[in-house]
């Protein structure tokens, strides 16, 4: 999106009002250059000429009225007229006299100095080749990165092996997870299957029980109530369990987390041998 703006530019309405200010700027250019016609010379000329005669006949009237010999001179309408006459003639002076010393430096500096700008706006408006190469280098960047973050995103997703529910979480935002941790990230259960799993059968009732063999079992937590349950698994080599030789068997429990159970609550078994 912000190629496609930067390769069309401003609006033809802003390049219009853009290229529109450039002209006038070039226009007080010129002007400010070819300083004061040969007419606006000649009408400022008339002007001092009008009044310095002005000036002269203002002097006449106030000297036959004594002049600055009469005490009272000050207060006369005379003198009023020619101090008037006179700063009118000093003014069309100094006007002319400005006239026929421009442009100045500085004038000519602040008109270029309005071009400048004004050929900057429209630049603006008007990006360069050069321009857009350099936004096309960032967008190409900026979308292989997206690309490798994409094809990555695999790398950073914990898949769980099974479905489940989490029952212990050992991580928290900002951790990092390291694969081969000797802690779990998070510790996964099926709890739609609670298993009993035995540590104290021993090696003379092993042959005498069988995979799918129902069991009874008991449970601290839920004192006269007995679950039912199967056998699963039994473990094909024994173990040293307090000195004695013991299989572990795995029961599968017929009630499952809604019933109550939990997991790590203590259970005694009961199999019904021949």
């Amino acid at each position: 999106m912000q190629l496609r703006l930067l390769k069309a530019g401003g609006t033809s309405a802003e390049r219009a009002a853009a290229q529109a200010a450039l002209d006038a700027a070039q226009k007080n250019f010129d002007k400010v250059r070819a300083g004061p016609t040969t007419d606006e010379l000649a009408q400022l000329k008339a002007q001092v000429d009008n009044a310095k005669a002005l000036v002269a006949q203002a002097q006449a009237a106030y000297d036959r009225i004594g002049g600055a010999s009469n005490p009272y001179i000050a207060m006369t309408p005379e003198s009023a007229q020619l101090q008037q006459t006179a700063n009118n003639y000093q003014a069309a002076a100094a006007a002319y006299q400005d006239a026929t010393q421009h442009p100045t430096s500085a004038e000519l500096a602040a008109a270029q100095a309005h071009i400048d700008q004004a050929r900057a706006t429209l630049a603006g408006l008007t990006p360069t080749q050069d321009t857009i190469n350099v936004a096309q280098a960032q967008l190409a960047n900026a979308q292989a990165a997206l690309n490798a973050l994409k094809s990555n995103a695999a790398d950073y997703i914990l898949t769980a092996p099974f479905n489940g529910t989490i029952a212990e979480k050992n991580i928290s935002i900002g951790d990092t997870v390291v694969p081969g941790s000797p802690t779990p990230a998070f510790v996964l259960g099926d709890v739609s299957k609670l298993r009993v799993k035995t540590t104290n059968l021993a090696e003379v009732d092993a042959s005498r029980i069988q995979v799918g063999q129902s069991v009874q079992v008991t449970l601290d937590a839920f004192p006269g109530k007995t679950f039912s349950g199967k056998v699963e698994k039994i473990a094909p080599s024994a173990i040293e369990y307090r000195g004695d030789r013991v299989f572990r068997v795995w029961i599968d429990l017929d009630e499952g987390i809604a019933s109550g159970l939990r997991w790590g609550m203590s259970a005694t078994v009961k199999i019904a041998v021949e």
